[in-house]
This record gives C-alpha cells, sequence and structure tokens, in this order.
C-alpha cells in the first residue's frame, strides 16, 4: 500500500503527463470547436489540473478517511495547480488587445498591394521560438477557417522555410523574403509580427503583443 508521499509524487507524474499535453489539446480545440476562442486557452490547464484531483479522489478515495488524508489531497491539488501554471503562466496582458494602428495613405497603399493579396500577414523568423508558436496558433485558426486570408512570410532560404512548414505540419500559404533590408523595412524589428490591412488602416502586432487577444481579434476582422 502506498503511503502518502508516494501517493503525492504519483499524482504529479500523471498531472505532469496530461501538461505536457497541453498546448496540443489547445490546438486541437481550436481547430475542431467552432465557436471556441485563442482566449479560452487560460481555462484549459486549470481545467486539466481539476481532473487529474478528480481522478486522485477516485483512486484514493478508500485512504480518504482522516484529517491528515484530506490534507494530502488538498496539498496535491496546490501542487498541480502550481505545476499547470509553472508550465503554462499566462498573465492579465496575454489577454490585453495592444494593437498599434497606422493610417496607410496612397503610397503604403499601392506597396501593400504589391506585395500580398492577403488580408493577415505574419512575419516570421525561423530561428524564433515566438515565431514557431504563432504560426502554429495561426495554423489551427487557418485548419478551421476561422481566419482565411492570411500568408506567412519567413526570412529564410526557400529550403529552410520549406523545411520548417512541413515538419510543423503548416497549411497557411507562405512566401520568403531573403533580402534582409526589405524584409526589416517591411516587418520591423520584433517578431513574431503581425500586420493586418483593413479598410485604410494597417493594425499591427509584435513580440508579446502577439498573445491571446490578439488571436481573437484576426478571427473577428477575418469575419468582417
Amino acid at each position: 500500500m502506498m503511503n502518502n508521499y508516494t501517493k503525492v509524487v504519483t499524482i504529479l507524474i500523471l498531472s505532469l503527463l496530461l501538461f505536457s499535453f497541453s498546448e496540443q489539446l489547445f490546438l486541437l480545440a481550436i481547430e475542431w470547436i467552432p465557436l471556441i476562442n485563442v482566449s479560452m486557452a487560460f481555462w484549459i490547464p486549470f481545467a486539466l489540473s481539476l481532473v487529474v484531483a478528480m481522478l486522485m479522489l477516485i483512486f484514493f478515495k478508500r485512504q480518504i478517511k482522516t484529517r491528515n488524508h484530506v490534507l494530502m489531497v488538498t496539498v496535491s491539488f496546490i501542487l498541480i495547480s502550481l505545476t499547470t501554471f509553472f508550465f503554462n503562466a499566462y498573465y492579465p496582458e496575454d489577454f490585453e488587445n495592444r494593437q498599434t494602428t497606422i493610417i496607410v495613405d496612397k503610397e503604403i497603399e499601392e506597396a501593400l498591394l504589391s506585395q500580398t493579396e492577403a488580408q493577415i500577414t505574419c512575419y516570421l523568423l525561423v530561428t524564433c521560438p515566438y515565431c514557431e508558436i504563432a504560426s502554429k496558433k495561426l495554423n489551427a485558426l487557418y485548419n478551421s477557417e476561422k481566419v482565411s486570408s492570411i500568408e506567412l512570410v519567413y526570412f529564410a532560404h526557400q529550403q529552410t522555410a520549406d523545411s520548417l512548414v512541413t515538419a510543423n505540419n503548416i497549411n497557411i500559404p507562405y512566401r520568403i523574403i531573403e533580402n534582409d533590408s526589405i524584409f526589416f523595412t517591411r516587418a520591423g524589428k520584433i517578431f513574431p509580427s503581425i500586420q493586418l490591412q483593413k479598410d485604410k488602416e494597417l493594425i499591427h502586432w509584435s513580440g508579446n503583443n502577439v498573445n491571446f487577444a490578439c488571436f481573437d481579434e484576426l478571427m473577428k476582422y477575418d469575419k468582417k
């Protein structure tokens, strides 16, 4: 029979295994659940922690008879929740829309039209892990048809971009820009860099501003 320490360790191991798939579950939820938006990702890890806690109660229900056992369950749940937050730390600013807006004059409009017909353009560096995360979230939205008029632009050689897109199963149309001057002039200096063309405005998110609220806004604009 397992002692309390062994039980807690067992639950933590189970929670770690479960939470290691939380990002994949989040992407599948975006892709397969019609009404879900990206901000709902906030609740997924904590919902998983609740599931693990309930499984723990069921698994150890015969041993939960004293105050010590109830305390063990409570401490275990707290540890699970902390583990969840450690691996999926979210903050209030992740839900704030921090877009910047540029009024598009005739010269900028002509330049944009010459670049692409997509409404949403995402500029990415192949060495940027945050760019890879953003591309996966955008791909889930694209696969679910929650965004459609979108393209990815990589600063890379064609073969490198092709390999990265294949490895991450990206279905969004993409192209490359190999000239650093052209790429950084269009994209800016902070990545990932997402630009949305809306009427006479160019709406821009970059770096940490590419958060849950950003993806939710892209879904709204793409439907208009």
